[in-house]
């Protein structure tokens, strides 16, 4: 009886093996190129100018065997499909012990730690895959790739947004969707129009639970205004560069838009009373019924990827600085000794950074150092390690040239570039500077002041971020907001003073509010 138990058991497990191989198996009339050690490079020699989807999966992974009915599905469908470049599919078996030398000997050129990774090779660069994993997701992202399109911003165009696929919402509010003609429709129409613009996320709570108030005093508006009022709403998680120019900082915002200019922030975000009253007041101060505006301005050049046309703005510089202050602490925090656990999360954290920054420039150019051959894969081995790194990281994405060798850096508790290095790059500051300019020095006692500095930093973040929420409930004005902050930042008020005058303020007008 328990030869049978057992042959049974061998049995089951010889199916499920053979089922897993058959799941990542390619047929002869299959479009996927099957790809080893042997032939990989030849392969991209012989597709350099094709646009290549490439697969490291390994037979045994679930994910994988999931994928491969999709990945052949697409791959048939791209293979015949009439676009500007020819794409192609292929797959790599990272799983075999004599194909993963492909990767043993050049680590920093694919570097990802589980299966499926897909990366989209193209003019001798490559990028992380970052569409769906179905067959119709694969051909529309590679599609979009093929014709030189943002594949990210053209699947919006065929998602549902707050307001453009419902027919009651869509006569009141009119959902952007084209960044050409966002700055026309908001701000430089010749028509004498009041302009009201959302700026939301699709993915943002908040948002959704505000876009029926919207909806609700654009129509109130209409009625009120006819159509001298115009309500429109942008989804700035994707048209990021749109809420970057015009200063927008936080979800869901609202603008007020006349004559070619943005007039004013809507502070306090509430229901379609709150919303109505605003504009009617806006109306009231700004309106003029005989005005024309003036003609639309010449437009500005459109903005190629990894390119800030006219400089960078403060809103970017600002992100990038505190950026490279936080990646910094975190690398000064790092523990000697760490866990897997401590390497995986820094991983996770620096490819979510490149895939997620919120500045169309940043994120490509933290893409490109990245994939950078000079750079090489994330040292997570130790804090002294993963601070060169980082040091090496910021040298790629930006062009500096800091001396990130063990002999040019005096990793002392927040491991950063010595003396000479901050001399160069200008990251030293005086020591006078408030916290909100404070970067650190090699000067040991100073450590331990930027530190302590540090903390209080922090707390008057938190407190910002209450300062920020009553602005916008309408418990403070925007004056008295930046009054507070100034005098938190000089150092004449405590977090303590202001925290206890506005927790209980805050606290009660969230109640009543839609936030």
């Amino acid at each position: 009886m328990p030869s049978k138990k057992i042959f049974a058991l061998a049995a089951l497990l010889c199916s499920t093996a053979l089922a897993a191989v058959e799941d990542t198996y390619e047929p002869a009339d299959s479009k996927v190129n099957v790809l080893d050690y042997d032939n990989f490079h030849r392969f991209l020699d012989q597709h350099q100018d094709d646009v290549i989807l490439m697969e490291f999966y390994a037979p045994w992974c679930g994910h994988c065997q999931q994928l491969a009915p999709q990945y052949r599905e697409a791959a048939a469908e791209l293979a015949k499909a009439d676009l500007p470049k020819n794409v192609v599919l292929a797959k790599f078996d990272d799983g075999d012990d004599y194909n993963r030398r492909l990767r043993a000997g050049a680590p920093d050129v694919y570097n990802f730690t589980s299966y499926p990774s897909l990366f989209v090779l193209q003019d001798g660069e490559h990028e992380r895959y970052g569409g769906g994993r179905e067959a119709d997701d694969i051909i529309f992202h590679m599609s979009a790739v093929a014709k030189g399109l943002d594949p990210y911003e053209e699947e919006l165009k065929t998602k549902p947004g707050l307001y453009k696929d419902d027919p009651e919402r869509s006569k009141y509010v009119r959902d952007l969707l084209d960044e050409e003609e966002m700055s026309p429709v908001i701000a430089d129409s010749p028509k004498n129009v009041l302009r009201v613009t959302e700026f939301y996320s699709d993915r943002c709570p908040f948002c959704k639970s505000l876009a029926s108030e919207y909806v609700e005093a654009c129509k109130e508006l209409k009625e009120k205004f006819a159509e001298e009022v115009e309500c429109h709403a942008v989804n700035s998680r994707v048209f990021y560069d749109v809420a970057e120019e015009w200063e927008i900082t936080g979800y869901p915002w609202m603008a007020f838009f006349y004559q070619g200019k943005k007039v004013e922030d809507m502070a306090g975000l509430g229901g379609s009373d709150s919303i109505v009253n605003w504009v009617s007041k806006m109306h009231a101060e700004h309106f003029d019924p005989n005005g024309v505006s003036p003609p639309p301005p010449p437009k500005k050049p459109k903005k190629k990827d990894g390119e800030d046309v006219g400089g960078p703005t403060d809103w970017s510089a600002t992100v990038f600085e505190h950026t490279r202050f936080l990646l910094h602490s975190i690398a000064a925090k790092y523990p000697d000794e760490p866990t897997p656990e401590d390497e995986e999360s820094v991983k996770a954290l620096i490819g979510s950074l490149a895939h997620l920054f919120p500045s169309k420039s940043g994120a490509n150019g933290l893409r490109s150092a990245l994939n950078s051959a000079s750079l090489g894969p994330i040292d997570t081995s130790s804090s002294s390690s993963l601070s060169a790194w980082m040091c090496s990281l910021e040298n790629a994405a930006t062009g500096s040239s800091a001396d990130c060798s063990s002999s040019g850096l005096a990793l002392l508790d927040l491991g950063e570039c010595d003396e000479a290095c901050h001399n160069e790059e200008g990251w030293k500051v005086e020591k006078e500077a408030p916290w909100s300019q404070t970067v650190y020095t090699a000067d040991p006692e100073y450590h331990q002041k930027v530190l302590k500095t540090s903390e209080d930093a922090w707390q008057a973040r938190e407190l910002f971020k209450v300062l920020d929420l009553a602005k916008r409930l309408g418990i403070v004005t925007k004056k008295a907001e930046k009054k507070m902050r100034n005098s938190i930042m000089e150092g004449k008020k405590t977090q303590d003073h202001y925290l206890k005058y506005l927790s209980g303020e805050v606290e009660d007008a969230l109640k009543e509010s839609t936030l």
